[in-house]
């Protein structure tokens, strides 16, 4: 079997097969094998092979060429156990955690914003808010995430969030900006759901208010009853006050 140059003379063919076999695997496309040098350690190869053939069809041999690729192969394996452990750690955090990349596309997002949201991660990944909330909503989102992009400065805001049933939530949303090797930006952001919150705020302040007109309403009743007990003061001491008016014909000259 011909080479391409790029094959290290000491690494050795385990197979067994016989080189029409060897041909039928690899002609025409690309293969990828692991061999085994005589140090003893594996090297992994990308092949493609054509398969050369006699006047009467006979295959005579093969042109094969054949890369090592066991570098990039072990750095694309640590490149994906790497963002399986950043899944898990997201993954275990119950406020919902989204990354969007320049055009505002979610890159990145964790199980419990699927959930809040109201979609799987499929639908979502590579989507942006105007393909899932109210127009009103997606221009506050849409607007503060420019605010992030263009100062890098922090930015925390409570807004309306409507999920997939319809549902109106309050929600305090914390975005900050990450800046790649390559100098491509990202806004990384955290919800918070306060609607619950919210709604014991507000039941609250109605309660103070209760609270409040009836303290109010009870001076008022306080300073009344103290009036009244005066104008009774008042009375006691002028009794004739509250005699009715003498008649005219009772005062009259015979």
């Amino acid at each position: 079997m011909g080479g391409s140059g790029l094959l290290d003379q000491s690494l050795i063919f385990e197979w067994s097969e016989n080189i029409n076999n060897i041909i039928h695997i690899l002609k025409d496309r690309r293969t990828q094998h692991w061999q085994r040098r005589k140090d003893g350690k594996k090297r992994l190869l990308a092949w493609w092979c054509k398969e050369l053939k006699d006047d009467q069809g006979n295959v005579t041999g093969a042109i094969s060429t054949a890369k090592d690729i066991t570098e990039r192969k072990l750095a694309e394996d640590a490149l994906i156990e790497s963002k399986n452990y950043l899944d898990k750690i997201i993954n275990s955090i119950a406020d919902p955690i989204f990354v969007k990349d320049r055009r505002h596309c979610w890159v990145l997002l964790n199980d419990a914003l699927c959930d809040f949201i109201g979609h799987g991660r499929n639908e979502l990944l590579g989507k942006s808010d105007y393909d899932f909330f109210p127009k009103n909503e997606a221009d506050v989102f849409w607007s503060k995430d420019e605010t992030v992009f263009s100062t890098g400065v922090e930015n925390i805001n409570e807004e309306q969030f409507t999920d997939a049933k319809g549902a109106v939530h309050t929600i305090v949303t914390k975005k900050t900006l990450y800046v790649d090797k390559k100098g491509e930006q990202y806004i990384v952001g955290i919800i918070r759901d306060i609607t619950e919150h919210k709604k014991l705020e507000e039941q609250l302040s109605q309660s103070v208010k209760m609270e409040a007109i009836g303290t109010l309403a009870g001076g008022v009743a306080h300073d009344f009853n103290n009036l009244l007990m005066g104008i009774q003061a008042v009375c006691h001491l002028f009794p004739w006050t509250l005699r009715p008016p003498i008649p005219i014909w009772n005062i009259s000259r015979p």
